[in-house]
């Protein structure tokens, strides 16, 4: 008698997707992240705080503190 530990009724793809989303989501955050370690905005003394926006073929980037022009471009120097 030959036994199976494949589940009955398949693989829930929904749930497969949404987790291979989450991690390709952190991994890049963590890239990110890592290329704004250390940046400071030189008038204010912010530091960058990102957030991901899914769109067709990858991310955006939102920078969340743009305290003012000179920052931002700093951060998207980094980050390019």
């Amino acid at each position: 008698m030959q036994t199976s530990t494949f589940q009955q009724g398949g693989i829930n793809v929904d749930a497969v997707k949404q987790l291979l989303l989450n991690n390709r989501e952190d991994h890049v955050m963590a890239y990110l992240q890592e290329k704004l370690q250390g940046v400071c905005c030189p008038v204010h003394g912010s530091i960058p705080e990102i957030k991901l926006i899914p769109e067709p073929g990858g991310y955006s980037v939102d920078l969340l503190n743009d305290c003012c022009p000179a920052f931002t471009a700093l951060c998207a120097a980094k980050v390019k």
